[in-house]
């Protein structure tokens, strides 16, 4: 589980890989300030095994709360968040991720 309850934390989590291991879940905070909106906030990484990102998604999740990122089988990221809810993304059967339920 990757996660965070204090945004000052500096080092940054290390990647967590799927049940399977053939992929991994990269969660990072956007440091950037090119978007006022999206600074602060939780953004992640899905990488294959030689770290090609697949796909990447800013979540929106201001990380000065507290949040947790998790797999939930092999095809599935899940976002606990206490600013904006729960969310996931889903792979489908060609191999292309799309948010879940929000």
């Amino acid at each position: 589980m990757s996660g965070c309850g204090n945004s000052r934390a500096s080092t940054p989590a290390p990647p967590l890989p799927s049940p399977d291991g053939k992929l991994l879940l990269v969660t990072s905070i956007n440091t950037s300030h090119s978007d006022p909106v999206t600074y602060g906030c939780v953004k992640f990484a899905i990488q294959d095994r030689q770290g090609k990102i697949l796909y990447q998604q800013q979540t929106h999740a201001a990380a000065r709360m507290r949040w947790s990122m998790h797999w939930q089988g092999n095809d599935t990221v899940v976002l606990q968040s206490s600013d904006i809810g729960t969310d996931t993304w889903q792979r489908d059967h060609k191999g292309r991720w799309q948010s879940g339920s929000r």
